[in-house]
């Protein structure tokens, strides 16, 4: 077993950068080697998290939750980003999987620019950015059989809500008519009311044959929902895991996130 990630702090340190985005309010913060990209404010959420000296690591736990999905789908060829925050997960994840092409959606050109000029993303061989909507973007390449993806992550939010347009059952479906076969979706579901989360897996689940499986993020209140036809039962998917741990060279093992699982029909 390996984790060598540590977790960034609480920031209540330097406000480095402020302006004002097409959501609200966009805060570039520093605390105690940290950098921070925070969305509504000094009490809003945080989007991107980095160790400045080791930008490369994914102290974020979501985000690591999120990796699970990776390990599942059948091939690593082609990954769709929705949403970029500061860019450090499609940066991890050229890094850490090199044969991975990955394109970014970001509908926000200021959430791009502070990525740029604080965070450090770029694009490069491998790594494309679209600023556009998602929405749309999705819509249009769901009808052409030349974009299809290995795996779908979808992490976009203004502020602490996810856009209506991605929270749509006729969303998540185009989602899941844009995997190539053994593909996976992932959907990092994070809003104030359970509720409200409970109504946006469960039209996630629909998009899938057999539905998709909730996995707990440790300490956080976010909630990773992942969508694979056929669905893995959890022996399977542990054994998986394992599998993939055991020769990955990912900085933390994923098997351990699978533990706390719920499945939806």
């Amino acid at each position: 077993m390996h984790d060598d990630q540590e977790q960034a702090p609480e920031p209540s340190g330097t406000v480095v950068h402020r302006a004002r985005g097409a959501y609200g309010e966009l805060l570039v913060i520093d605390h105690a080697g940290w950098r921070h990209l925070r969305f509504g404010g000094v009490d809003g959420v945080d989007q991107t998290v980095i160790r400045r000296r080791r930008p490369g690591d994914l102290p974020t736990v979501y985000l690591r939750v999120a990796t699970v999905g990776f390990a599942l789908a059948r091939n690593l060829g082609r990954a769709l980003l929705v949403g970029l925050g500061g860019g450090a997960y499609a940066r991890f994840l050229r890094r850490r999987f090199p044969r991975l092409a990955v394109d970014v959606i970001e509908i926000d050109p200021i959430v791009v620019r502070l990525a740029r000029e604080y965070f450090d993303f770029r694009e490069e061989r491998g790594l494309r950015l679209f600023t556009e909507d998602a929405a749309e973007f999705v819509a249009d390449a769901a009808a052409d059989p030349a974009w299809r993806y290995d795996v779908v992550f979808l992490d976009a939010y203004h502020g602490q809500k996810i856009p209506t347009a991605l929270a749509r059952q006729a969303f998540f479906r185009r989602v899941a008519g844009l995997l190539d076969e053994g593909g996976v979706a992932i959907a990092n579901v994070g809003l104030p009311e359970r509720w409200a989360e409970d109504r946006v897996i469960r039209r996630f689940a629909s998009a899938f044959p057999g539905g998709c499986f909730e996995l707990a993020v440790p300490d956080e209140d976010n909630r990773i929902a992942i969508g694979t036809d056929p669905r893995l039962g959890p022996h399977r998917l542990g054994a998986r895991l394992r599998a993939f741990d055991g020769r990955s060279e990912l900085p933390f093992d994923l098997a351990p996130y699978a533990r706390e699982r719920r499945d939806w029909d």
